[in-house]
């Protein structure tokens, strides 16, 4: 009975030790998958950021602009 827990113990502390470098792979493998999304993320920032400063200021906006700018000047 004592020779089997001892077996039962020895093989619990195996299999952790097995998981730990199983999860210890796991993440190295898992890195370029990482590398690959943030490259996609920052690639889709990039892409909404640019077109953001290709669009016109809404005219409204303008209006708003010029009406401040006469309002400060008349001060």
């Amino acid at each position: 009975m004592e020779q089997q827990k001892n077996t039962h113990s020895a093989n619990g502390a195996r299999l952790a030790a097995d998981r730990s470098k199983s999860g210890a792979q796991n993440q190295h493998r898992d890195q370029p998958r990482k590398d690959r999304t943030d490259d996609e993320i920052e690639e889709n920032l990039r892409r909404v950021y640019s077109r953001m400063l290709e669009e016109q200021v809404p005219e409204r906006f303008t209006q708003l602009i010029e009406q401040l700018k006469r309002k400060g000047a008349t001060k």
